[in-house]
């Protein structure tokens, strides 16, 4: 299994973050199948409405995963709203706005909120998926609302190194593959195809 459970995140503790215990599944984009073991665990938590909301903007690399994410998942004409593409992306100046217009037209779905994240450097490549809210903007001093009944998150690079010019050194390269993996685990995970495990 490509997965693994952690139960404290070291990362959100860093960031400021408090949690009460969790576990986070923990995937590592190069490994084989991920997208499909991924997808079985994504399943699992998608068993009532949900939307698909997609952070960051298309004009950092670094920060560019849910835009991309959102963009494949739109090319594939999924059957579930999908928020946040390349050409309409939900960042720091648009969030709040965003979140108020969801809940007003989907009270009763859950929020899978996708979202590119720091963490250590061990864990640059993996993307993480676990119950509970993103918090965007925290890695680099942002103060806004959490998102997300769910969370798939990207770690794109290390909270160690970051600066404000080390975002923008992020390769497009990792960030495009991690975008092709999560979008196909959430394509699988939402449609009836056989998965073999």
């Amino acid at each position: 299994m490509v997965a693994y459970f952690i139960y404290i995140n070291r990362g959100d503790e860093m960031l400021g973050i408090k949690r009460n215990s969790f576990e986070s599944l923990i995937y590592n984009t190069k490994e084989p199948n991920t997208s499909a073991e991924l997808s079985i665990h994504l399943r699992k938590s998608l068993n009532s409405p949900f939307v698909i909301v997609c952070i960051g903007t298309d004009r950092c690399i670094g920060d560019s995963l849910g835009p991309l994410v959102g963009y494949n998942l739109k090319n594939l004409n999924v059957n579930y709203p999908v928020y946040g593409t390349i050409y309409n992306p939900i960042h720091a100046v648009n969030l709040k706005e965003n979140l108020k217009y969801l809940k007003i037209k989907y009270p009763n779905h859950n929020i899978i909120a996708v979202d590119a994240s720091l963490g250590n450097p061990k864990s640059v490549g993996t993307i993480q998926f676990r119950a509970g809210p993103i918090y965007p903007g925290k890695g680099v001093g942002k103060k806004l609302p959490p998102v997300g009944d769910y969370s798939l998150i990207g770690v794109v690079d290390s909270i160690d190194k970051f600066s404000s010019t080390n975002i923008h050194q992020v390769r497009l390269s990792l960030v495009m593959e991690m975008a092709e993996v999560i979008t196909e685990s959430i394509y699988l995970a939402t449609h009836k195809v056989v998965l073999s495990s």
